[in-house]
């Protein structure tokens, strides 16, 4: 199900998904359509992918009334949001007749700006979108821009927390050195197999971005930042933090992933468990090298 409120948008998506039988268009926004898609959470499995231009169109209780078969129907449900954090930590600003910091192209990307508003948003309206009024002491702190939209996204990632056993964010950014994203993609389910794939995928997209900020010249030493460039130095101390007990693999490899989300693809995380176990400073409970996830792994003191 294809929801797209633009006429003209609503037109384009309706011819490119006509050679697929099993997919509708469907002219309006989310909410028009959230009694169907609650209906059809009742014995379906759902995945949610929620991408509005900015903050408007998202009421929080109306998708959690979607999310709630997780505990009333026992069905599986998954969201993908894109979230425009930045947009809303402006509109919050208007809101609480606070300071609106002026767009800065070294920190974010001014080509896709909102226009700016009208009339300031209602707190009343920005309450419905996250859910209550949390966000509030976020944007009236004395932290910089690029915190306050960190820690708002931080906060809806909370949110979901209530609802969902996994949760991560990945920030998509314009240019590589960019402080503030453009939005970030906000992932939640209640499977670990959820979150192991979206980690590997969204550490591809940042793999991505790392490329187009590698320097034409060959350095020294890596120049990238540690939030583009990991630094796989850091991947041993962690595991054998999550090792300290005997744990099977895939259970440490999963706690890596929770800790270090979109940092290190779960092939590197293996790898890396390999060569410790070659270097004796993990051992597995079988005694050899190759092993499989669901042999427990530890520590040597």
């Amino acid at each position: 199900m294809c929801i797209e409120v633009e006429k003209e948008l609503f037109s384009k998506l309706s011819r490119l998904i006509e050679q697929f039988p099993f997919a509708e268009a469907k002219h309006g926004k989310f909410d028009d359509y959230i009694q169907e898609i609650e209906k059809k959470a009742k014995d379906h499995s759902v995945f949610l992918y929620v991408d509005p231009w900015t903050v408007e169109g998202l009421e929080w209780e109306r998708m959690d009334r979607v999310f709630q078969h997780l505990i009333i129907s026992n069905m599986s449900i998954e969201i993908l949001l894109n979230f425009n954090a930045p947009s809303f930590v402006r509109r919050g600003l208007a809101a609480l007749k606070l300071a609106i910091p002026e767009s800065d192209p070294e920190i974010e990307d001014v080509e896709e700006m909102d226009a700016p508003f009208a009339t300031p948003p209602s707190i009343e309206c920005l309450n419905l979108v996250v859910g209550g009024d949390w966000w509030q002491p976020i944007l009236k702190s004395s932290a910089s821009f690029p915190r306050k939209v960190q820690n708002l996204t931080n906060g809806v990632c909370t949110q979901l927390s209530e609802r969902f056993n996994e949760v991560c964010q990945h920030p998509i950014k314009a240019l590589p050195h960019h402080t503030v994203p453009k939005y970030s993609l906000i992932f939640g389910s209640r499977h670990p197999d959820a979150l192991i794939l979206m980690n590997d995928a969204m550490a591809k997209s940042r793999q991505t971005l790392a490329d187009l900020a590698k320097p034409k010249d060959p350095t020294l030493f890596e120049m990238r930042p540690t939030d583009l460039v990991p630094d796989i130095e850091r991947l041993p101390p962690i595991i054998l933090k999550h090792a300290s007990q005997p744990t099977k693999r895939g259970l440490v490899i999963l706690n890596v992933v929770r800790e270090c989300f979109c940092q290190f693809p779960v092939k590197e995380i293996r790898g890396c468990i390999e060569q410790m176990l070659k270097q004796g400073k993990l051992k597995s409970e079988t005694g050899r090298v190759r092993i499989n996830d669901k042999v427990r792994i530890f520590a040597v003191s």
